[in-house]
């Protein structure tokens, strides 16, 4: 791992430049001002330095030199990882940046995850502190550790609770964005990565990070966002208490990706469980079509909420990843979605061939719930879904590597999607059906 620490100045914060425009919410007026960072600023590689704690065998301990906050230089840790060198020493390898969810850090085995794939990784911990090694569970505040330097703001309990008080550079979600396109920059300094393939992959409170940092940075050759992103009015599992809250609209991850040009080549991947607390169908549905042309869309009715990142679990993010920065197989892309009343008609394109197609649909009554219009608050965690597999018979189209294919849709179905997938056994999600009120 030798010769993977840079040296340099340290960052200072000069006033932020990127102008944003926010995306429409049902219930509450849009903010009078979005967040901006100086990006010409966070895309120089940051200084950084070894680690003398939580070191981790087979991968680097770093620390990297982050924004300032109320005047003090802060750090953020993190571990970093290459491939095992190969036959072609020297062909540069694709990178990925993985942002952790909510109560995690940075976690040396997903680094080692991808690095065995061929990967260089890095994890950055975005809460002010550092993981204890074999103590899972346990952090320790960089704060505490006797440095020169701080940490970086905690994160608020609650949903973007410091937007109420202090200024947006103050702000833990302003911060998490900042170390997350640092570490974009870091490793496409690395000689051994090729920048024009970093991607960007984030869990839970860390998708909605890696999902800002994809729409206000237009380095990333990929985004993975594993269960939330944006559109967090479309009954997500803070609404109630967003809807009170105007100044926590501001960070809704879509008011920075929904208008980013189309012609970007940023690919985007919204992966889901069906009944996810935090992000919900229509979120995934919204983002899908915000991120349009270069976006899929995969809602699984067995994926939990966590740091999960088997590949028997999440295998659709390893072959996205694969698929943008090694030209592997791609997974299918639905690019149509035409619900009747009897059917439903699905048109995509490439990917390996479709097998078979499985049935995620609700019917009625549903117990402890009413379905309402998006942004009143459906409690969609508690749908009662019914998964069945279904046949499908492909029908080449008229444009090359296109397929369609139509489904007789299940009895007494009022919402739900249906899945396609390959024979590699992963899936592709058409849009919902949206219940009708």
């Amino acid at each position: 791992m030798a010769g993977l620490v840079s040296s340099g100045s340290t960052l200072a914060q000069p006033p932020a430049k990127v102008p944003t425009t926010a995306v429409f919410s049902p219930w509450q007026p849009a903010p009078e001002k979005l967040p901006a960072w100086d990006m010409a600023l966070l895309g120089k590689p940051p200084v950084t330095r070894p680690a003398t704690e939580a070191a981790v065998e087979g991968v680097q301990a770093i620390w990297i030199d982050t924004l300032p906050l109320q005047g003090k230089s802060t750090k953020a840790f993190a571990y970093l990882g290459l491939p095992a060198p190969t036959s072609k020493t020297d062909k540069k390898v694709p990178g990925v940046v993985l942002v952790h969810g909510g109560g995690g850090t940075a976690f040396p085995d997903w680094v080692k995850m991808w690095t065995a794939r061929g990967y260089a990784a890095i994890a950055v911990d975005l809460e002010g502190q550092i993981p204890t090694p074999g103590e899972p569970g346990k952090r320790v505040r960089t704060d505490t550790l006797g440095h020169a330097w701080g940490g970086g703001p905690a994160r608020p309990g609650n949903a973007f609770g410091d937007s109420f008080d202090r200024p947006f550079e103050e702000q833990w979600t302003y911060h998490a964005v900042a170390d997350t396109v640092l570490a974009v920059s870091l490793l496409g300094s690395l000689p051994e990565v090729d920048a024009a393939r970093i991607g960007l992959v984030g869990i839970s409170w860390g998708s909605v990070i890696c999902t800002i940092a994809g729409g206000v940075d237009d380095r990333p050759a990929f985004v993975a966002s594993q269960y939330i992103g944006g559109f967090l009015n479309l009954d997500s599992g803070w609404c109630e208490f967003m809807k009170p809250r105007p100044a926590t609209w501001v960070w809704d991850p879509a008011n920075f990706y929904a208008n980013v040009a189309a012609s970007r080549k940023t690919q985007w991947l919204w992966i889901n469980g069906a009944n996810d607390a935090y992000g919900t169908p229509p979120m995934m549905n919204a983002s899908s079509r915000a991120t349009a042309p270069h976006s899929w869309m995969t809602i699984s009715p067995t994926l939990g909420h966590g740091h999960i990142w088997a590949a028997d679990k999440v295998g659709e993010i390893y072959a996205f990843a694969d698929a943008v920065t090694r030209a592997a197989p791609p997974l299918a892309r639905i690019t149509g979605t035409q619900w009747r009343p009897d059917s439903v008609h699905v048109t995509w394109t490439g990917g390996p061939p479709i097998v078979k197609a499985q049935w995620v649909y609700a019917t009625l009554p549903q117990p402890d719930m009413t379905f309402s219009p998006p942004g009143t608050r459906t409690d969609w965690p508690k749908v009662k879904y019914t998964v069945a597999d279904a046949a499908v018979t492909p029908r080449a189209a008229v444009d090359p590597d296109t397929f369609t294919a139509t489904l007789p849709r299940p009895e007494g179905m009022v919402t739900g999607w249906v899945n396609l997938l390959d024979d590699r056994g992963l899936a592709v999600s058409s849009e919902l059906l949206t219940p009708m009120p």
